[in-house]
């Protein structure tokens, strides 16, 4: 196992050259001493290597670098993350305990790619407001670990702000949460927001469609529309059912810190996917969970919020689309059946969603084995839960 997870290491790696390697080198700062990261030509095997002496990462649980491949949104590293979890198989670590990148991490990542180079930019403001012209530093990354190498640039509001005033609009609006952040294209240009995954964890390469409608409404409006969804999802003990459908968006750490409808929400405007500039993964909520009260409820204190069944699903795949008729769909008896197939003892699930979130977790319901599991749901006699997939 240890050859495999070198390889692993390598492989990952090797779709980390040049700039990308920089790039590696500022997302790793929590985790490694900045006097390690400075030394010249350090190579994303060294790195990985201090991840794994650090406990960071082991043979089953490469996490931390899942949420790397994610964030900055290379297909390779996914690709790589995702197979290797294949071939680990079973001693992978599902636990959740695991270490991943800070908000402000996070942040600072995305405005950093926002940044502009070119002469009389965001660069140029930087080396100047720091003092930094007898450096020579012309690459944004460059000046920023050097920044917060000397500590200059560190996770504290005043800090923040100096650095944030020294950036082009969208890239302070990113670092400094004046408006939602959407991933910026490699010369600052906002592009359609795509989230990546599958069922369990966040390395799969399958993206979601772009939204068909949006929808835009004031703060003030926005917390209460929270409020709302929230409050009716709770009232009716739905919570699992929500899991369920946001199993592509977040990974199994944020699942295990939601106790109410709300934390679900902030995870969710955490990760970009629901703003006050954007609501329509509302939407989709409330016709996959097929909730329409809700929507009365919303457009009696929002009368612009429209009728949802109108509007094409734009935010979810259409596996987890499947997923979630396969919820609705069966009836106690069923889960029943699949609960007696797959458990011994049987867990006597309370819900169908309590099934369907437990199979996720474990790894026997996913995407790319969804005909084995339609197949089995066929033996069972279960024809109108196999015909969900269809």
């Amino acid at each position: 196992m240890e050859s495999t997870f070198r390889d692993f290491r390598q492989e990952f790696s090797n779709v980390y050259p040049g700039d990308k390697r920089r790039q590696l080198r500022f997302l790793l700062q929590d985790y490694i001493p900045i006097g390690v990261l400075a030394r010249t030509n350090i190579s994303g095997m060294e790195l990985f290597n201090e991840l794994q002496n650090k406990g960071v990462i082991a043979y089953n649980n490469v996490n931390v670098l899942s949420e790397i491949a994610v964030l900055t949104e290379n297909a390779q590293a996914k690709a790589s993350v995702q197979n290797y979890k294949t071939e680990v198989g079973a001693q992978y670590d599902k636990s959740g305990a695991s270490m991943y990148l800070s908000l402000y991490r996070k942040n600072l990542y995305k405005a950093i790619i926002a940044m502009t180079e070119e002469n009389g930019g965001d660069v140029d403001n930087l080396v100047g407001f720091y003092g930094l012209r007898h450096l020579g530093l012309q690459n944004k990354w460059d000046v920023v670990f050097h920044l917060e190498k000397e500590v200059e640039l560190k996770d504290e509001q005043k800090s923040l702000t100096s650095f944030a005033n020294q950036l082009n609009k969208t890239a302070k609006s990113i670092l400094l949460g004046q408006e939602v952040s959407r991933p910026i294209a490699r010369g600052g240009t906002p592009m359609s927001t795509a989230t990546d995954g599958v069922v369990t964890d966040s390395t799969s390469t399958t993206s979601r469609p772009t939204p068909a409608t949006t929808a835009t409404v004031n703060e003030v409006d926005f917390k209460l529309l929270k409020m709302n969804v929230s409050e009716y999802y709770d009232d009716r003990d739905c919570l699992i059912m929500l899991r369920v459908l946001f199993g592509d968006h977040m990974v199994t750490q944020q699942q295990k810190t939601i106790n109410t409808t709300i934390d679900l929400l902030n995870v969710l405007v955490e990760s970009d996917d629901l703003s006050s500039d954007d609501i329509s993964i509302i939407f989709d909520t409330i016709n996959l969970t097929g909730q329409y009260g809700l929507q009365r409820e919303i457009q009696a204190q929002l009368p612009s919020f429209p009728k949802v069944k109108k509007i094409p699903i734009s935010y979810f795949t259409p596996y987890r689309q499947n997923i979630m008729k396969f919820g609705r769909g069966i009836g106690e008896q069923d889960v029943m059946k699949i609960d007696g197939y797959y458990n011994t003892p049987v867990k006597r699930y309370e819900s169908s969603w309590k099934m369907i979130y437990d199979l996720e977790f474990r790894n026997i319901i996913k995407e790319k084995n969804i005909k084995e599991f339609v197949a089995l749901l066929t033996k069972l006699k279960l024809p109108s839960a196999a015909g969900s997939f269809e």
